[in-house]
């Protein structure tokens, strides 16, 4: 459920973690093939998930979620919390400033999940840039950032990823930078993205949101719990706490995306047991 320093840095490496910046030829390229999710948000906009199942009188078909939906692109929302306001939106370019790069790529002492190494040199605004624009490649993540109103910085981020660990689900995730935490930020973000998520119109079939907590991460709890996420009964191998919210208030509990199968190596597969992962 929170986003690590370290996974931020690796993520612009090695995912499209962060709003993807498209060439002037891909977008006219996207503009002349249209993009199917967005005739599908347009088509559900404003109806009732179990509407749509009542008329077609069949089961929702569980679906392994590949990517976000590129509808939720336009995603955008005021948040207030305790001493201010904030926006929550797609990073631009623009963005990129010091200030940015000192928070979201910084070392912080104070998160247990952050296993970067402190004295490892910050990236360059030109570097970062470079990353988040490689990262086009692959846009089945978006991050969006938030945004202080009274100067316009960067406080912290909000992610969507496909699900992992339901179907039909994408994942969210959300960093509160520690100059900003204890002021109910992570909870009025996700109350308010999910409720925007809702209203874009659930592109079927994404269903569901879902995160996955630490047991020992009592404020991300708090924020999931608070935004209206229910915890799933079932837990992760490793002990993390899995939450979901779904987009209707008629669905019931998401169904779990089956471990995956991992093949041993060659030198081991004689005799050996296969590998389970989720």
């Amino acid at each position: 459920m929170v986003i690590s320093r370290d996974l931020l840095v690796r993520s612009l490496i090695a995912f499209s973690f962060f709003a993807p910046f498209s060439s002037q030829g891909a977008e006219e390229n996207e503009n002349k093939e249209g993009d199917l999710s967005d005739q599908l948000a347009a088509k559900f906009e404003g109806v009732s998930l179990v509407g749509i199942q009542d008329q077609s009188q069949q089961p929702v078909a569980p679906v392994e979620i590949q990517s976000v939906p590129n509808s939720f692109k336009k995603i955008e929302c005021d948040v207030s919390f305790k001493g201010g306001k904030a926006r929550v939106r797609l990073h631009t370019e623009q963005d990129i400033n010091k200030t940015w790069i000192e928070r979201m790529c910084s070392h912080d002492p104070t998160d247990p999940m952050d296993t970067s190494d402190p004295n490892t040199p910050l990236p360059t605004r030109e570097e970062v840039c470079q990353l988040i624009a490689q990262s086009r490649e692959n846009a089945g993540q978006l991050l969006y950032g938030i945004y202080n109103e009274e100067d316009g910085q960067i406080m912290g981020a909000f992610g969507l990823s496909a699900g992992r660990h339901f179907y039909n689900a994408i994942e969210c995730t959300i960093s509160i930078h520690r100059n900003f935490r204890a002021r109910g930020i992570a909870t009025s973000v996700n109350k308010s993205m999910f409720e925007m998520i809702r209203k874009v119109g659930c592109v079927e079939p994404v269903f569901y949101i879902e995160g996955s907590i630490n047991a020992d991460n009592t404020g991300s709890i708090r924020a999931a719990e608070g935004a209206g996420m229910i915890p799933f009964p079932q837990q992760e191998p490793s002990g993390v706490h899995l939450y979901y919210y779904p987009l209707d208030a008629g669905l019931g509990k998401p169904t779990p995306i089956p471990p995956k199968l991992v093949p041993m190596p060659s030198e081991k597969a004689d005799g050996g047991l296969p590998i389970y992962c989720s």
